[in-house]
């Protein structure tokens, strides 16, 4: 039995050394400055008193560190939180300036991807779009194709510069590409827009 509850002090005196230690101390000068006559160390042995100042002041100490820790802890998940915040806004600032410099017609558009979740959009024919344009930026993906005899669309898996030019079956499909779809529809859904005004 001893041998257990022995263990058991050691396993608490562990767990919560430094708190055990201070206690200790400041039970054992509370003891030693407290008078004899002092009511209750009368009422209560001297140990029993000792116990008490000593198991006092832990649970105060305890207490104060288990605070602290939350405290630090709810400082931390605020800053994480703001720091994300901030760099969100900062993300989608640059987003917003971005759809900006598109004209009318591709902020249309983009609202189109959005609306029928980034599926392919077809342009017949052999269109060149300048890099100013969205169907000619880095921000959508692009495959050529054409139609054959039955009408279906057709993937070129081996591009045929001159069948391209003399076919008038021809098309190209565009897609945004992931990160950018994503970022645009977070922005329509959270915010109602797409760049800094709300008229596209």
């Amino acid at each position: 039995m001893w041998e257990a509850f022995g263990g058991a002090i050691k396993v608490f005196a562990e767990k919560y050394l430094i708190a055990s230690i201070i206690s200790l101390i400041i039970g054992t000068v509370s003891y030693i400055l407290t008078p004899d006559d002092f009511w209750v160390l009368t009422k209560l042995n001297k140990i029993w008193y000792f116990l008490l100042i000593s198991g006092c002041m832990f649970i105060f100490i305890h207490g104060t560190i288990v605070i602290f820790h939350k405290i630090q802890g709810l400082r931390y998940s605020l800053y994480h939180k703001n720091r994300i915040s901030s760099t969100n806004k900062e993300a989608l600032e640059k987003l917003w300036t971005l759809v900006d410099g598109f004209d009318q017609e591709d902020r249309k558009l983009l609202l189109k991807f959005i609306s029928n979740g980034n599926s392919p959009y077809l342009v017949n024919g052999n269109v060149h779009y300048s890099s100013e344009k969205l169907l000619g930026s880095q921000y959508v993906h692009k495959i050529q194709g054409y139609k054959s005899d039955n009408s279906k669309l057709q993937i070129v898996e081996k591009f045929d510069p001159i069948k391209m030019m003399v076919s008038s079956e021809s098309y190209v499909q565009y897609v945004l590409i992931e990160p950018f779809y994503k970022s645009i529809k977070m922005s329509h859904e959270k915010y109602g827009q797409i760049c800094h005004f709300k008229e596209v």
